[in-house]
């Protein structure tokens, strides 16, 4: 992941705190899955990550567990963390189109 120009290419979009909040989320993705956002969005155009980070009301409905590897606390949503990460990774490779 670029981090400072990812940083730089969301000045002016988005204001500081979400800046921070979506490159915190982003490096999260590249920890726990052991990958490299640059990477996947050569590799498919990221489609793949993004199918994987899907996560629907049917799957909340059913209780189905996020990815083994994306871990969240006890109690946490997750539907709603697991939207955070893929909006944040979505944001990520729109950059990768406006600049690769």
């Amino acid at each position: 992941m670029r981090d400072e120009a990812y940083r730089n290419w969301l000045q002016g979009k988005i204001s500081s705190r979400p800046i921070s909040d979506s490159i915190s989320r982003c490096r999260r993705i590249e920890e726990c899955l052991k990958l490299d956002l640059d990477e996947e969005y050569k590799k498919d155009g990221g489609r793949g990550l993004i199918a994987l980070l899907e996560y629907t009301a049917d799957d909340e409905g059913l209780n189905r567990p996020a990815p083994e590897e994306i871990y969240f606390t006890p109690g946490s949503n997750i539907r709603s963390g697991m939207s955070s990460l893929r909006s944040a990774v979505k944001k990520y490779f729109e950059f990768c189109r406006a600049t690769l």
